[in-house]
């Protein structure tokens, strides 16, 4: 391994509107040295991988950080800038909540002059480059798709191309890995070693198991500090196993139905997302819905809770397990099925604070338009409790890292005792022990309170124990459904 020194960090410490996110981190990466980032939601990953590429800075003056773009120190800011590129699921969100009107392609172009949209004329060479990284990562079918039509997975492929289309020294990780399905994964991870041959690689994530052959070093951090550096001979991949149903028909005895599509398309600015979709879900099923990225999972679970509208010719009724008559009004819908989706991170622009985010689960608003009184602040702090996150109840939304902010949004969907739980890949970003404490609030929601629950995922192995039926969307097209022996 080549010795050169990349980047150094000494005494770094970060205090974020009062909370101590880094405490006295000293340590260096070298070429070629690539490392995982693991530790807990909230342990500092994110905040140290934001330092690193010169986003977020010291609290104190006597820290050292210094950057090598050209082989010398360096300690300003744009050094950093120059040196790497990071990929983070907050730099999905913004594109999600901008909604820039630029294809695929413009999009990975921008990353050569490191800004979020290409303000500049490309050369055909570079446009070559970009078509050629895209169709390493299968993503050539996107460079002339508006990216605002897009779902969160493809959007994070195309920005990892576009952090990579610089060929940057060293490349910043924010659980990337974590949320994509079998058939980006295995794109990913069929580059990564060829791209490492280039840029130096930090992992940060919550699934070892993903990590590509080629890491030797784990950092392991708590609470803000490194508290162990690891040096590993071989860490395994795995690129996880998809979820494929068996072609058989549904069959349903005689039940209450819950949910009923008949002939569903929805269109989105224009562009068709779902076709023609029939589907009944009844009281007490518990679904799961599998399909790769752009099959029309999240917009599926956004018709369910009432954000998209079929079009003309479509219809869907919702009638509450033991009611008769249909629910209308958004603000019923709204009430009685809720929607965990780490949209809610991408569009909640307002830092509440925890408290106050989960209250504004009541009405589904974005922000808090009125007073919470005693009793709904009693019942939002017993749903951060649930969800093992009543610490974070005084604190600013914007300060908490994604796995933190993703218990605060399951307890928003909480509040209010809805009957129905629309799970939108719930489990991207928490750590496992996170991930085995939701899955546990789940099951005993399911169990003990009879909520409803329908539930996406890349991996198959987070399905709730209860999960039994399973339909299958391909390019917006409802393929299959079985029922499980599970």
């Amino acid at each position: 391994m080549n010795s050169q020194i990349l980047l150094e960090l000494d005494g770094v410490s970060v205090t974020l509107q009062g909370v101590h996110a880094l405490r006295d981190i000293s340590f260096s990466i070298s070429r070629g040295e690539h490392s995982a980032l693991l530790g807990p939601n909230g342990a500092g990953k994110s905040t140290l991988l934001k330092v690193m590429r010169a986003e977020c800075f010291p609290s104190t003056n006597t820290a050292r950080l210094l950057w090598y773009p050209n082989d010398r120190p360096e300690d300003a800011p744009l050094a950093g800038r120059e040196l790497c590129a990071l990929v983070s699921i907050a730099h999905t969100e913004l594109y999600l909540r901008q909604k820039w009107q630029i294809t695929g392609e413009e999009l990975i172009l921008s990353g050569l002059y490191d800004t979020p949209l290409l303000y500049n004329t490309v050369t055909e060479q570079e446009r070559i480059l970009a078509i050629q990284l895209a169709t390493n990562l299968d993503l050539a079918e996107l460079l002339r798709t508006d990216i605002s039509t897009l779902s969160q997975m493809r959007i994070s492929m195309l920005l990892f191309a576009r952090a990579c289309i610089r060929k940057p020294r060293l490349l910043l990780l924010d659980e990337f890995i974590d949320g994509l399905d079998t058939r980006y994964r295995t794109a990913l991870l069929t580059n990564l070693e060829d791209i490492a041959k280039e840029s130096t690689l930090i992992l940060a994530t919550h699934r070892p198991e993903n990590l590509p052959s080629f890491v030797r070093r784990v950092i392991r951090m708590e609470e803000g500090y490194i508290a162990a550096v690891e040096n590993l001979a071989s860490m395994g991949r795995n690129s996880g196993a998809e979820l494929v149903p068996d072609e058989t028909k549904w069959e349903h005895e005689e039940k209450h139905t819950v949910f009923s599509l008949k002939n569903v398309s929805v269109y989105i600015d224009g562009i068709p997302a779902l076709h023609s979709v029939n589907w009944n879900a009844h009281a007490g099923e518990h679904w799961a819905l599998a399909g790769g990225p752009g099959s029309g999972k999240s917009t599926f679970m956004r018709l369910l809770a009432g954000d998209h509208y079929p079009a003309y010719g479509g219809s869907i009724t919702r009638i509450l397990p033991g009611e008769h008559e249909p629910l209308c009004a958004l603000s019923d819908i709204r009430k009685h099925i809720r929607l965990v989706s780490g949209d809610m991170q991408a569009y909640y622009a307002y830092n509440l604070l925890g408290e106050e985010f989960v209250c504004s689960g009541r009405t589904g608003s974005i922000g808090m338009y009125y007073g919470a009184d005693e009793a709904e602040r009693a019942e939002a702090r017993a749903c951060l409790e649930l969800v093992d996150a009543l610490h974070l109840a005084d604190r600013a939304i914007r300060t908490l890292s994604t796995g933190q902010l993703r218990r605060l949004v399951l307890a928003r969907a909480l509040i209010g005792s809805p009957k129905v739980l629309l799970l939108d890949d719930p489990f991207a970003g928490l750590d496992a022990r996170s991930r085995a404490q939701i899955r546990a609030v789940l099951h005993n929601l399911v169990q003990n309170q009879g909520i409803q629950t329908i539930m996406t995922t890349p991996s198959p192995e987070d399905f709730l124990p209860q999960t039994a039926y399973l339909a299958h969307l391909e390019a917006g097209r409802l393929q299959s459904g079985v029922f499980s022996d599970r």
